[in-house]
C-alpha cells in the first residue's frame, strides 16, 4: 500500500474499508469501529486479525511495513475471495482507479445541490441530490428498496464496488444502513 492521498489513507486502505463495510453492513468511520469488525471477522471465521492489526490495515494507526500474508488471508476469506492473491488483484485494480479517479466519485468533488445517478444489476437506478456533509436525498429510485425523499449518508461512489448508504432515514425514522450492488458493485456513476 504505497500511494497516499491527501487524507493520509492509501487508496487500497480506503477500498478495503469500503469492501469490509459492504460485507459487514457496518460503517467503519473510526478506530473504535475496528473492534466491532475484529469481533465480526472472528465470529464468522473462528479466528482473525487483532483490533490493532485492523487499525493499521485501515489507516487508523501508522504502519509502513507489508502486512502479514496470514492477516490478508483472513480478510480475503471474510470478503469472499479465494485467497490473498485474488484480494490483492481486486485492490490493485481499484487503487489504480482511485489514483486516476476513473470510476470513483468522492464527495469532495460535489457541491451542495449536485445530482448523482448510480446504476447496478439487475436494472436498478438511484438518483441522489447532495445535501452536504456526506448527506444525500434520494430523488428517484427505480427497482431499488430506497424511496424518493429517503435521506442517506454516503461517503463515496466506486464502479465495481457496492455502495454503502449509512443511516437511511424515511419519514423521520432511521432504518439503519443499506447496501446497493452487493453482487458486482455499481455499473455506472453519472454526476
Amino acid at each position: 500500500m504505497q500511494e497516499m492521498p491527501r487524507n493520509g489513507v492509501s487508496p487500497q486502505a480506503s477500498t478495503l474499508r469500503s469492501l469490509l463495510e459492504a460485507r459487514s453492513g457496518h460503517s467503519i468511520q473510526s478506530a473504535a469501529d475496528c473492534e466491532w469488525m475484529a469481533m465480526d471477522i472472528k465470529s464468522k471465521l473462528h479466528d482473525g486479525p487483532s483490533v490493532n492489526t485492523l487499525k493499521r490495515l485501515l489507516g487508523f494507526l501508522p504502519y509502513d511495513k507489508q502486512h502479514r500474508d496470514s492477516t490478508m488471508s483472513f480478510i480475503a476469506h471474510y470478503l469472499g475471495y479465494k485467497n490473498n492473491t485474488e484480494l490483492q488483484q481486486a485492490l490493485t485494480k481499484c487503487a489504480s482507479d482511485f489514483g486516476t479517479n476513473d470510476g470513483v466519485l468522492e464527495n469532495s468533488q460535489l457541491e451542495t445541490g449536485d445530482h448523482v445517478e448510480i446504476a447496478y444489476q439487475p436494472d436498478r437506478t438511484i438518483t441522489f441530490k447532495y445535501e452536504g456533509d456526506d448527506r444525500f436525498l434520494v430523488t428517484q429510485s427505480i427497482n431499488s428498496q430506497l424511496q424518493p425523499d429517503d435521506e442517506v449518508v454516503i461517503r463515496q461512489f466506486a464502479i465495481g464496488f457496492p455502495l454503502l448508504a449509512d443511516n437511511v432515514v424515511r419519514n423521520g425514522k432511521s432504518l439503519g444502513s443499506y447496501t446497493a450492488g452487493k453482487i458486482g458493485g455499481l455499473t455506472s456513476i453519472k454526476h
